[in-house]
């Protein structure tokens, strides 16, 4: 599958494991609780725009937060269970995140503690260069080329 090339600015950071550079980009998600996912096998990230329409519909509808954090976490794995196929072949899912594009290992999300109001509010989504950042058609999916302008502390 061909994919149109979404060029963004980024940066560089130093893999821990191989110590190599990453580049990469963030995607600012400072609106309702966006879904987003990556890839279990790859850097390949799930942003939808119906996703986006059906978590907020559904968000505004609830009153207490305390409710809301479990209800969307539910909401999450239902969307997860009708999620497409990754463009490498593999699935989508909650917990995965970015992996080195060198050595191929998973980065830590949140330092390795997997706190669901983080993740489900999480502001920021990375995107690795060369990911493919699939949206609800190939024609709102890219493949994101990245140009480093350094290192991002």
């Amino acid at each position: 599958m061909d994919f149109d090339v979404l060029e963004r600015n980024g940066w560089t950071v130093r893999c821990p494991y191989c110590e190599r550079n990453l580049i990469y980009t963030v995607i600012k998600n400072h609106d309702l609780p966006v879904p987003f996912f990556y890839a279990k096998d790859a850097n390949d990230v799930l942003l939808r725009e119906k996703d986006r329409l059906r978590v907020e519909e559904f968000y505004l509808s609830l009153n207490d937060r305390a409710r809301k954090l479990g209800a969307l976490e539910q909401l999450w794995k239902k969307i997860l269970a009708d999620a497409p196929v990754a463009p490498n072949g593999g699935d989508f899912d909650l917990w995965s995140y970015v992996k080195c594009t060198n050595c191929q290992t998973e980065l830590s999300y949140n330092n390795g503690i997997k706190d669901i109001g983080q993740r489900i509010f999480e502001p920021e989504i990375v995107v690795m260069d060369q990911a493919i950042l699939l949206g609800d058609s190939l024609a709102d999916s890219w493949k994101v080329k990245v140009k480093a302008s350094g290192l991002r502390r």
